[in-house]
């Protein structure tokens, strides 16, 4: 009879306590979807406020086009010069030396040498404007330093690096809260000028498509062979990288395991990227003298020893 009572005991016992965890479990479960939903509208409103300021200077610009059009056809509409005052205009023009109008020719020339040497300075493409208020970000989370743009993604984030860990952010929100999404972010590997030979950002593979899911867009091969730029802003710089390449690669640590300031290894891994299962522009040059960065993420499977990569080449840098 007591032996029963007692097996009854632990029965109840057990329950209760199976009872607990389950509750704990769901309140667990419970705590980081609202810690994931929290974090995404904070993302959202990010994303809305750069994008909004970029509509503002955008109408501003349409504004000045207009109010310079309208001046010119004002100029245009005056009353043209008098006949008198053409005819002395004629007559001075008549009576330029030889000499001047060699001069003038040689100015000419000078000046379309000048022009076709600034066009070859000039950066092969035009960043978008992003008016991103710094303070704000920077209050919000102090190791926010940059932010990303790629056309044709769900890509438009701020990128943070964590001063000391650097898989912090593979699991921790921007504001503190543990869980998913995480963040797009560097390593301390990574200077944050963007100065490095190869610059590595990581962001997660997620089932609603946020952080840097959308990048398997670029498993379309006819997406990838039109013209797509992966655009970085700071607040000293702006930056353009065409990406040339959508492929896997290996999980190996990118930064720790190649020596890119050694020219052979650089060349090396950039004839690996050439050679790996994806999408890869052989029309667009790269070499050991250029800068590069990678956008790394999950594949498609989620295969841990696989990694699904973007990687540009840089073609603009300019300053703010």
């Amino acid at each position: 009879m007591n032996q029963g009572r007692k097996t009854s005991g632990i029965w109840f016992v057990l329950f209760w306590v199976s009872f607990v965890i389950m509750v704990i479990s769901v309140a667990i479960l419970l705590w980081q979807h609202i810690g994931t939903e929290t974090a995404n509208i904070q993302f959202e409103e990010m994303q809305s406020e750069a994008n909004a300021r970029m509509e503002d200077d955008a109408e501003e610009v349409v504004y000045d086009r207009e109010m310079t059009e309208t001046e010119q056809t004002v100029e245009a509409e005056q009353p043209k010069q008098t006949g008198n005052a053409a005819q002395a205009e004629r007559s001075e023009r008549a009576e330029q030396t030889e000499e001047h109008r060699s001069s003038e020719k040689t100015d000419v020339s000078a000046d379309q040498q000048n022009i076709e040497e600034t066009a070859e300075t000039e950066p092969p493409v035009q960043t978008p404007e992003k008016m991103l208020d710094w303070a704000a970000l920077h209050s919000q989370n102090p190791d926010i330093y940059a932010w990303i743009y790629v056309p044709d993604t769900g890509v438009d984030y701020p990128v943070v690096q964590h001063p000391t860990d650097n898989s912090y952010y593979l699991n921790h929100n921007l504001n503190g809260s543990k869980g998913y999404p995480g963040c797009i972010y560097t390593e301390n590997f990574n200077r944050r000028d963007f100065s490095d030979t190869h610059t590595v950002l990581y962001g997660h593979n997620l089932k609603d498509k946020t952080m840097f899911s959308t990048l398997h867009n670029f498993e379309d091969p006819q997406l990838l062979q039109k013209e797509h730029y992966i655009y970085l802003y700071t607040e000293e710089a702006e930056f353009a990288y065409r990406i040339f390449a959508a492929y896997e690669f290996s999980s190996i640590h990118l930064l720790d395991n190649y020596d890119y300031t050694n020219a052979y290894v650089y060349e090396d891994f950039l004839r690996q990227i050439r050679q790996a299962a994806g999408n890869i522009r052989q029309d667009v040059e790269v070499t050991a003298k250029d800068r590069i960065i990678t956008l790394s993420t999950c594949t498609a499977d989620h295969d841990a020893a696989r990694r699904y990569l973007v990687t540009g080449v840089l073609v603009s840098e300019k300053g703010r």
